[in-house]
């Protein structure tokens, strides 16, 4: 009996692969969408992505910055930018919206692409004004209401940041909706993934460090909390179906000490400015589940059952990033402009950290 029970389990498997491979297989026969002309400053203005550049380079020392294709970086006046996030089409006549999509992607961190301006070119983006173009089917993407969040969460942090006249009858819409939110929780402890063909990957990298060798002691010292923990689910939901994109989206690394609560963003061989704008979005949706504005859920696991009881009591949130490298324009600098928070009630305040990592040691460089 056991021995069939092997076997059936075993050519499950083998079917499973040879499924996934079929499917590997089609995707990459299915011909690419490419962009026939990237559209810049279609309104006329003038579009200032190559000199910005130019400048970031050179600031920087680094070579190679290139700003996103999607975004026209305008220049109002002198002192005010404008990101214009714009809809593309494809040579074969399909239209990309880049907030229809992940909010790492390049075209879509505008949180990243705003701080990082701000800090680096000060002259030019003393303040910044957002403008896009709101996908078709806008009212029920949740990638798209995930992005209008992040946008009243900007304009409410920072008063250097705004949207233009064209979007914010959309936006004071949309707020109408932030009611009936509630949290979801895990119900399982979270495995160890591998890439494909074994290969270590970030999920690999974040499960050491809760689980492996001497690493949780390394992260509860350097971040000054009790305990460390893998995956805290922020996937809202709204008359119990998901309201933003990404239901199983989690924060990656997590602890307490008293009344503050650490949240790391890790990082493993992905150099994005995204990593700001993904931080942002999980601290201010823990922070809104602090202030009651969307409801905690009835937790499973015993840590989240634990931290839900308590966070209606989190004075401090600690939002922090945790990488091997990062892109040249994270720097020092951006923190300073991250950390000029309106936020007082509950505060959140930013840091980096980079780190070297291998299946058996873990570093802290910074």
């Amino acid at each position: 009996m056991n021995n069939k029970k092997s076997f059936n389990h075993f050519r499950q498997r083998i079917m499973d692969r040879n499924k996934s491979n079929i499917g590997d297989r089609a995707q990459e026969n299915t011909p690419k969408r490419k962009i026939s002309k990237y559209v810049k400053s279609k309104d006329g203005s003038n579009d200032k992505s190559k000199e910005l550049a130019v400048e970031l380079c050179r600031k920087t020392g680094s070579k190679g910055i290139k700003l996103p294709q999607y975004i026209s970086f305008i220049l109002e006046d002198k002192s005010t930018l404008l990101l214009y996030i714009q809809e593309q089409i494809t040579d074969n006549g399909d239209v990309l919206n880049a907030l229809s999509n992940n909010m790492q992607g390049d075209n879509a961190a505008f949180e990243g692409w705003a701080v990082v301006l701000k800090a680096w070119c000060p002259d030019k983006a003393s303040k910044i004004r957002l403008k896009w173009d709101v996908p078709s089917d806008g009212d029920s993407n949740p990638h798209y209401k995930r992005f209008c969040y992040r946008v009243v969460k900007m304009c409410k942090a920072y008063d250097w940041f705004s949207i233009d006249d064209t979007n914010k009858e959309g936006i004071e819409s949309f707020t109408n909706e932030l009611v009936g939110l509630k949290n979801n929780c895990g119900n399982s402890i979270p495995r160890k993934k591998f890439k494909h063909g074994g290969e270590i990957g970030e999920n690999a990298v974040e499960y050491d460090m809760v689980h492996e060798h001497n690493f949780p002691d390394k992260l509860c010292e350097k971040y000054g909390v009790d305990k460390i923990f893998h995956q805290l689910p922020v996937g809202v939901r709204k008359n119990n179906r998901p309201f933003f994109a990404g239901n199983k989206a989690a924060i990656d690394l997590w602890g307490m000490k008293d009344n503050e609560l650490t949240i790391i963003e890790l990082k493993y061989q992905n150099r994005k400015v995204g990593i700001i704008s993904e931080l942002f979005f999980y601290v201010n949706i823990i922070r809104d589940i602090i202030m009651g504005d969307i409801a905690k859920p009835t937790g499973i696991l015993s840590h989240e059952i634990d931290l839900y009881k308590r966070i209606n009591d989190i004075e401090q949130i600690h939002g922090r990033m945790l990488a091997d490298e990062y892109h040249p324009l994270i720097k020092e600098k951006i923190f300073k402009v991250l950390n000029d928070s309106t936020y007082k009630d509950v505060p959140i305040d930013y840091k980096y950290d980079t780190y070297n990592y291998k299946p058996s040691s873990l570093e802290f460089v910074s």
